[in-house]
């Protein structure tokens, strides 16, 4: 990966942070969560910044890890910090479709830090950007459902390459909040 390249992602994450915190609209609600999906178990709070956008602090464990084409199960835990802007808030009033528990679609970059400690010279420590589009969508009052997409960018301290990595991401979940 050459460097103006991620010279320019790191410069449009920090562009959408800046971007998320002066935009303001319809209302979006602070919340505690868990969520479960299958890459793992979280907790975060989601906390409202402005109008239309959250500051996400999650702490969680990812399960599996696949490496050499192999998957080997294990937990590792992660800590992430996630702006996030809720674009389509407005709409979602104007038309009379729910918007607890801050259902709308939106886009974000989360800030990821990973450990995992597979056995004694096998181990890594990444962190990482990922920018991604996603939604949320209530079940009941508590329960809600969501997605999203993206690409990670991220460094792997223990990595004899010395490389950033690219890796694409999906993740699907539902949650409680509280």
């Amino acid at each position: 990966m050459k460097n103006g390249f991620k010279i320019r992602i790191v410069l449009t994450s920090f562009l959408l942070i800046l971007l998320s915190r002066n935009i303001s609209a319809q209302s979006t609600e602070s919340y505690n969560t868990f969520r479960i999906s299958p890459l793992g178990l979280s907790y975060a709070y989601e906390m409202k910044m402005k109008q239309k956008s959250t500051l996400i602090y999650e702490l969680g464990a990812s399960i599996g890890y696949l490496k050499n084409n192999e998957v080997n199960f294990h937990v590792t835990p992660y800590v992430n910090i996630e702006p996030r802007y809720y674009y389509n808030i407005d709409k979602r009033n104007l038309k009379n479709k729910k918007t607890m528990l801050n259902s709308a679609n939106y886009i974000s970059t989360s800030f990821i830090a990973t450990y995992s400690q597979m056995s004694k010279d096998d181990k890594s420590l990444n962190i990482g950007i990922l920018p991604k589009w996603g939604l949320r969508r209530p079940i009941s009052n508590v329960f809600f459902y969501g997605a999203d997409v993206g690409g990670l960018f991220y460094y792997d301290f223990y990595d004899k390459d010395n490389k950033f990595r690219v890796s694409p991401y999906l993740n699907v979940k539902i949650g409680v909040t509280f």
